[in-house]
């Protein structure tokens, strides 16, 4: 464990080289910590907050593709500054926080047997993406830019630091495409994303996730990939998929280089005169970018596509439409909070300075006192059966720990691996 600071939360030098942190970042990944742990306690009971069965995008669909995004913009803002030390210093550092989310991650989730122990999860989806991501910038970002500080090439500084990480982003990218459109699964069309089963009236039942599916189970065998996931009871199907499985991390990767191309874009602006605009400006446009691509991706439906908006699989469409929202939000968080100062980003700003412990927290606390309180009367108006009773149970379990990191952030205390 280590205490504040990490490369997560760490503080940046303004142009006085006093001490700025980007409060608007920490209140992002706060409301988004938050409405994961409704979400995972149950979401009130509201299916449009509960994650989608397959294709299309619910409310809860959104959390974990923002905590990705969060993670890349903050690692071009915190990078430079430890660029100063040895690179094998760094990248040993980056390996063993990236061992210690991986691990941690398997114990959460993975169970206690090993015949079936599962191996991918969603820590360990941060740890594969953070270490690559981490390392791929150390070598290929362009720290020392003042070639770009005049004429045209200004204009684009944000992107053409990055022209070298950008060509190994769109690399990895169609590494992703070629397996998931020419890999031919057992019994499953090329190019297929649906989950089997019962979908298109029963014509691939063994083909759950496509080559994603068949990939992550023929690397890690099936008795190590996800056992439970929600298809099993829509679709009708026993073979286990993984939504975190490791095909995935390729365009979770894409996904994280998206986000480092937000904070690029803030650090090579936030001293230039009209500074706000020049960023805010940017991440829109970036946001009107991803959001057509993704929405012609998927044809602006649901099911129609070329490439459906599908978390599961972690698709293409999913990763550009999530970072619109990403920049929206967070273009919207930066004005409010750091350029006017209206609002403080409290008591969201909590929970953001201790995301792993409430991630980690919850998740070994679900279904204990007092963070988990039920009344199962059967015919009662507390019981998880109405929308009342569940509602007030999944706000209680959030509002707990949005109390735990208040505790914690008045105590000064901030943890991160």
């Amino acid at each position: 464990m280590r205490v504040f600071p990490s490369l997560f939360r760490e503080e940046i030098s303004n142009g006085n080289n006093s001490k700025k942190r980007i409060q608007s970042l920490d209140t992002f990944r706060g409301i988004t910590i938050l409405l994961m742990i409704f979400a995972n306690f149950g979401a009130g009971g509201y299916y449009f907050i509960e994650h989608a069965t397959w294709n299309g995008l619910h409310v809860a669909d959104l959390i974990f593709p923002w905590f990705i995004w969060i993670m890349g913009a903050l690692i071009p803002i915190t990078l430079p500054s430890k660029l100063r030390q040895e690179k094998q210093k760094i990248i040993t550092e980056v390996f063993f926080r990236s061992a210690k989310l991986f691990f941690l991650g398997i114990f959460i989730g993975g169970g206690g047997n090993l015949y079936n122990l599962r191996i991918m999860g969603v820590l360990q989806r941060f740890s594969i993406s953070y270490f690559v991501v981490t390392i791929t910038l150390m070598y290929f970002l362009e720290t020392n830019n003042e070639d770009y500080n005049s004429g045209i090439k200004s204009v684009f500084k944000d992107i053409l630091v990055l022209w070298r990480v950008w060509l190994i982003a769109f690399t990895i990218l169609g590494i992703h495409c070629l397996l998931v459109f020419f890999v031919h699964a057992i019994d499953c069309p090329s190019g297929y994303f649906g989950p089997g089963g019962l979908h298109n009236y029963g014509n691939f039942t063994g083909c759950v996730g496509g080559a994603t599916g068949y990939l992550d189970r023929s690397i890690f065998g099936c008795n190590h990939v996800y056992q439970n996931p929600t298809i099993h009871n829509v679709f009708k199907t026993d073979i286990p998929f993984d939504p975190e499985g490791l095909i995935g991390c390729l365009t979770t990767i894409f996904h994280v280089f998206i986000g480092v191309q937000a904070g690029c874009i803030y650090s090579n602006f936030k001293n230039d005169r009209n500074a706000i605009w020049k960023i805010l400006t940017r991440w829109l446009l970036w946001a009107i970018v991803t959001g057509l691509i993704g929405g012609f991706l998927c044809g602006f439906s649901k099911d129609k596509g070329i490439i459906p908006v599908n978390k599961n699989l972690w698709s293409l469409s999913f990763v550009l439409v999530t970072s619109c929202n990403a920049f929206v939000v967070l273009s919207f968080l930066y004005f409010l909070i750091d350029h006017k100062n209206w609002w403080s980003g409290k008591p969201f700003l909590f929970a953001g300075m201790n995301a792993i412990v409430l991630y980690a927290g919850h998740e070994l606390t679900d279904g204990h006192f007092p963070v988990r309180m039920l009344y199962n009367d059967p015919g009662g108006y507390f019981t998880r059966n109405t929308h009342f009773g569940a509602l007030l149970s999944d706000v209680w379990g959030a509002v707990i720990w949005l109390f735990i990191s208040y505790v914690l952030y008045r105590k000064k205390i901030f943890i991160s691996l």
